[in-house]
């Protein structure tokens, strides 16, 4: 029994001493301010969760950080894909991005040789890039890719866009016109009767067709 009972006083003695200190600790604490105590107790309060768990503040990270290196490749290649063209002018010679208005699809040079002239989905590549220049009070749209060649309807009458051997004939020359919302359309010089026009129900290609203000015959430059 001798054990415990000197246990029971060294244990009875740690809290005579706990108790004193406390009293004297409770004693200073009562003289403070009561702008001071606030400030005490929420400091205790933040730090005391931490000093139990041994924890320390975690740093922030940021977005970049925060994302796994798969979903960066991801951005990025979504970045490449949706890079808007940059739409640049010197006055007379336009170069751009053509986005009809209805489907927001881009005029598209086919592979990238044609002659083939769509309307696919905006990626930004030079394909989709287009040189609008001056020729004979009209206009010719050329592709980046080959300024050599010029939107043509095909055979003068169409429907089909193509891309042929620029030769400044009619079905080669286009009026354009911009209104206030800088939202332009095309007609060719051999049938004004007809726009540039984004092939509707669910096709690609290209058309010269009857203007009907529809938003597949409105572009917008890019």
């Amino acid at each position: 029994m001798a054990p415990k009972l000197r246990r029971s006083a060294a244990w009875r003695r740690l809290l005579r001493s706990a108790n004193h200190h406390l009293r004297s600790t409770h004693g200073e604490i009562m003289r403070l301010s009561r702008t001071t105590k606030i400030v005490i107790v929420a400091i205790v309060a933040m730090i005391l969760p931490l000093a139990i768990a041994g924890a320390t503040p975690a740093e922030p990270r940021t977005g970049r950080e925060a994302t796994s290196p798969a979903l960066e490749a991801a951005q990025q290649r979504a970045r490449q894909l949706n890079a808007p063209v940059r739409y640049i002018s010197d006055g007379t010679t336009h170069y751009a991005g053509l986005v009809e208005q209805a489907g927001n699809t881009c005029l598209d040079l086919a592979e990238g040789t044609g002659p083939a002239i769509l309307h696919f989905r905006c990626h930004g590549l030079d394909n989709q890039v287009w040189v609008l220049q001056g020729a004979r009070d009209y206009w010719e749209i050329k592709p980046l890719k080959d300024t050599s060649k010029c939107a043509d309807v095909e055979r003068s009458t169409g429907p089909n866009v193509i891309s042929f051997t620029c030769r400044q004939t009619d079905n080669q020359l286009w009026e354009w016109w911009t209104d206030e919302r800088n939202v332009s359309w095309f007609s060719p010089a051999s049938n004004r009767l007809t726009c540039l026009d984004a092939e509707g129900d669910h096709g690609t290609r290209a058309l010269a067709w009857r203007c009907h203000n529809g938003g597949n015959q409105h572009w917008q430059l890019i």
